[in-house]
């Protein structure tokens, strides 16, 4: 399934896995204490910075592709994932959890073949 990911390294726990067709990442700083004073002005204390939120889907996935990448993270309350953090130019290892995951049913063809778009939010642990 070529895109323009190929020869992209994805990896959860260490399970090299098809490459995404649509890829978004951020990184936002988790804050405390936020209050805004009595001229308008906000004030807050940083105690994390840099939390990472991948938004990955793949598109066309047959049956055993789709399996691949639920498998690698159903029923995991976290994982290892390896990705390419495009704010760097790095690729790095975190510590993620999935959000819902969705599909949507393209084509079906028999109980074994189908294809279908798959859509998963990941946030660092």
């Amino acid at each position: 399934m070529p895109t323009h990911y190929d020869n992209f390294d994805f990896r959860i726990d260490g399970t090299v896995l098809p490459p995404p067709s649509g890829y978004n990442y951020n990184e936002a700083d988790l804050v405390e204490n936020s209050t805004r004073n009595g001229k308008g002005f906000a004030s807050w204390d940083v105690v994390r910075q840099n939390v990472g939120n991948l938004e990955l889907s793949w598109d066309n996935l047959d049956g055993d592709r789709l399996k691949q990448v639920i498998r690698a993270i159903r029923g995991k309350k976290s994982f290892n994932v390896h990705f390419f953090n495009t704010l760097t130019g790095d690729h790095e290892t975190r510590v993620f959890y999935s959000g819902d995951r969705a599909t949507q049913l393209a084509r079906y063809v028999s109980a074994v073949k189908y294809w279908a778009t798959l859509t998963i939010p990941f946030t660092e642990v």
